[in-house]
């Protein structure tokens, strides 16, 4: 497990307690970085993730205001779409 050491407190409470990020996502892929990496929700939304992450190389990044607002707008995108 990687630990979060410093998380975004804003992108952590985006998450409601009672769903599952695999859930939100759904089928779908996550936001990119500036540089076009996927950036890996568990880590920068959950706090934390697995070593052998398929998006590791955006483990201990820190998220530029544009990637922010990208994860923002995807989280909340999805959880709309969720509701019944």
């Amino acid at each position: 497990m990687v630990v979060n050491e410093n998380p975004d407190p804003h992108l952590v409470s985006l998450i409601p307690f009672n769903k599952k990020l695999k859930d939100i996502m759904g089928n779908t892929q996550s936001p990119s970085t500036d540089t076009g990496e996927t950036i890996c929700l568990s880590y920068h939304a959950k706090g934390g993730c697995f070593t052998n992450c398929r998006r590791k190389s955006t483990h201990g990044i820190t998220l530029s205001l544009a990637e922010k607002g990208r994860v923002e707008n995807y989280i909340a995108d999805r959880l709309t779409k969720m509701e019944p």
